[in-house]
């Protein structure tokens, strides 16, 4: 849509489990989402996590990406259908 994504926030949820299970998952899933959104020029910022019946992360919404849109006018116009 003309958008360059720069930060996103994230909702984690990870399986209830052992406390140091629960740190070891949450610390794999984070790492995998900062390596795929700076592969997409993209930061993970902060957001939340919690536990939960099963593992989550990126599924809408739980993952918030903000950008910048460098010709807002031509994306409105494009969206209305103008």
């Amino acid at each position: 849509m003309g958008a360059a994504a720069r930060t996103a926030l994230a909702v984690a949820v990870v399986p209830h489990a052992a406390e140091a299970l629960v740190e070891a998952d949450l610390a794999q899933l984070l790492a995998g989402a900062c390596g795929a959104l700076a592969a997409a020029g993209c930061a993970l910022v902060g957001g939340h996590s919690s536990e939960g019946p099963e593992l989550a992360l990126g599924a809408w919404p739980l993952l918030k990406p903000t950008g910048c849109v460098r010709h807002l006018l031509r994306v409105m116009q494009r969206l209305a259908g103008l």
